[in-house]
């Protein structure tokens, strides 16, 4: 027997560039269902592809009004959505056939802003479902919402990446540098480190190698159903890379621990202090 963990494998085909299985993989799992229930149309026809242009910059880009224009929308982006969560997918398919009223004859796309809107709800929908886990919803729950705020704020106000590149963060990386960090938490703190994992509220990715010296990270990737809540970000080309100590501080102090990341984070300019998440109005 082999374990395979579904979220590790599905995030780092982004990682490696390989993001074509992924969506691949989102298009035949929605073609399959609608030839097995008689549909004419396929995913192509249905949802269409998303833009070429990176999410993260027509997420910055606002229209007049100073809204988000609808930005999640097409089945590529739909596929970055995936962190091995097959029944997320299936219920973002659902809810957007909902919307659109599709029928076993539609043959147009299902508008963006429909896209857009049911990506979004079910997001929040997962994200609020946290609340009921037992014994640790509210803790975990906590710790998204502080950290998908940090995410969506670093995207907005942190310096760009050479090449106009906005910073994407949902990772989190913590040098290892005597032992695993997991193994040197409190009883109380390892248990909902565990539960977070167990419950894919984030994903491990795995030990990797520190910038620093030869020593192991770990990685935490947030997982990626949640990040359209904040109007956030599905890729990763950054990461909040601190000490044990401060991974201590978040996994109980999830707030106070994020705010201590933005405060020294590099903004794009000087004089921005801690802004603090607001949702964006789409109405």
């Amino acid at each position: 027997m082999i374990e395979i963990d579904c979220g590790r494998e599905f995030i780092a085909l982004d990682d490696n560039q390989s993001q074509k299985k992924a969506i691949t993989f989102a298009v035949d799992l929605l073609n399959h269902r609608l030839k097995k229930a008689g549909y004419r149309a396929d995913a192509n026809t249905l949802i269409g592809h998303s833009p070429n242009k990176a999410l993260a910059k027509c997420i910055l880009e606002r229209n007049k009004g100073g809204r988000l224009n609808p930005v999640y929308y097409g089945i590529e982006r739909i596929a970055e959505l995936c962190s091995g969560d097959v029944s997320h997918l299936l219920l973002v398919y659902r809810r957007m056939f909902e919307a659109a009223n599709v029928e076993k004859d539609t043959m147009i796309i299902i508008a963006h802003k429909i896209q857009h809107d049911c990506i979004r709800q079910v997001s929040r929908e997962l994200l609020e479902a946290l609340k009921s886990y037992l014994p640790y919803g509210k803790d975990m729950y906590n710790i998204v919402i502080e950290f998908g705020k940090l995410v969506r704020n670093i995207l907005e106000r942190g310096k760009f990446q050479p090449g106009d590149v906005p910073s994407q963060c949902p990772r989190i990386e913590i040098e290892q540098t005597t032992g695993g960090v997991i193994e040197m938490l409190g009883a109380n703190q390892q248990k909902l480190a565990l539960e977070s994992l167990r419950r894919t509220v984030f994903v491990d990715m795995g030990p990797g190698l520190s910038r620093h010296g030869n020593i192991t990270t770990l990685r935490w990737n947030l997982r990626r159903i949640f990040l359209p809540a904040f109007g956030a970000a599905l890729a990763k080309n950054d990461a909040v890379k601190q000490k044990t100590d401060w991974f201590k501080f978040f996994i109980t102090n999830p707030k106070e621990a994020c705010d201590m990341v933005w405060e020294s984070w590099p903004k794009q300019q000087e004089d921005l202090g801690p802004q603090l998440f607001q949702e964006d109005s789409e109405e």
